[in-house]
């Protein structure tokens, strides 16, 4: 949960290359998406929703939990 945690952390510091406002990478992502390949639905649902939270206590926007 801490490498996906400090990946979302660096990827809400960088500015987005992109044309739709709020897109982002994505990189925190694929931290879930290495859970679930390896552990299983229920441990990567774990971590996902513990990201979402510490990511929006640490960042300080509410809104950002539903991005």
């Amino acid at each position: 949960m801490s490498i996906g945690l400090a990946l979302g952390i660096i990827e809400s510091m960088m500015p987005v290359p992109f044309v739709a406002p709020g897109a982002k990478l994505g990189l925190s992502n694929m931290v879930i998406l290495i859970t679930l390949a390896l552990f299983g639905f229920r441990e990567a649902m774990t971590v996902g929703v513990l990201k979402s939270i510490v990511f929006t206590l640490v960042v300080g926007s509410v809104s950002s939990l539903f991005l």
